[in-house]
């Protein structure tokens, strides 16, 4: 069952374990089906399960005691956030920076970083725990940010 924080079932949830993938119904339930299991036979060993929505901080959860051919009821709370959005442009010309990943990793720093991708007007969007972040744009591999136009305001 996929719920927020007060308790209260989450409808339209996009719930993803390996190729296995769901939406949560009215009363925030779903079923994953045809898991593949481990070798262990314990499908989140090596595997985990991705909970996304629009309106909700995107969780990945890995869980323990989850048995292969067995229906197990667990319970997934979903965060609200804060609505972190912002434009890519280059400094140099004003013009939007397409398709490029932002690195937004929290401050002090955990586990889990979020990787919001800019559209056709360089804007992105993610929904994170509230909380402080450092924002960085993820360059291609063996690119420099000398490269993009890359100079981080302070």
């Amino acid at each position: 069952m996929v719920v927020d924080k007060a308790g209260n079932p989450v409808a339209g949830a996009f719930i993803a374990c390996n190729l296995v993938k769901e939406i949560s119904d009215a009363h925030g339930h779903f079923l994953l089906e045809k898991v593949p299991p481990s070798r262990y036979g314990v499908f989140a060993d090596s595997s985990s399960v991705r909970v996304m929505h629009p309106e909700y901080v995107e969780a990945e959860i890995r869980f323990t005691n989850i048995l292969a051919g067995k229906t197990n009821e667990v319970h997934i709370i979903l965060d609200k956030g804060v609505l972190l959005r912002g434009t890519l442009t280059d400094a140099d010309t004003g013009l939007p920076i397409k398709h490029l990943s932002v690195n937004v990793s929290p401050n002090p720093m955990t586990e889990q970083r979020y990787y919001p991708q800019s559209n056709e007007r360089g804007a992105y969007e993610i929904r994170v725990p509230a909380g402080q972040f450092n924002l960085s744009p993820s360059l291609p591999h063996g690119s420099t940010a000398a490269e993009f136009n890359y100079y981080p305001r302070h």
